[in-house]
């Protein structure tokens, strides 16, 4: 399991368009992952690649590359599970 996760060229364009109070939330659910990956409820994505792990953040997702800790995707859930393979 990696130590940090790092934001990808994906992600960062993500996070722009969300709101700046939604973005604060969302790297502050990094911010704690990072700090302490145990303390933090993390879910394995089924039906994907099994690298593929889910950070719940409110109503927002953090899609992120457990292997590598890249952040694949941001968005909120009733739309970043329909993008995880575009």
């Amino acid at each position: 399991m990696p130590q940090r996760l790092s934001h990808t060229r994906r992600a960062r364009r993500s996070l722009k368009g969300l709101p700046e109070n939604v973005c604060d939330q969302i790297i502050g659910c990094i911010d704690r992952y990072n700090a302490d990956p145990t303390g933090v409820r993390i879910k394995k994505l089924s039906g994907t690649n099994p690298a593929l792990w889910s950070l719940r953040c409110g109503a927002y997702r953090i899609i992120f590359n457990i292997s590598t800790g890249d952040i694949e995707l941001i968005g909120h859930r009733r739309e970043v599970y329909d993008t995880i393979g575009r």
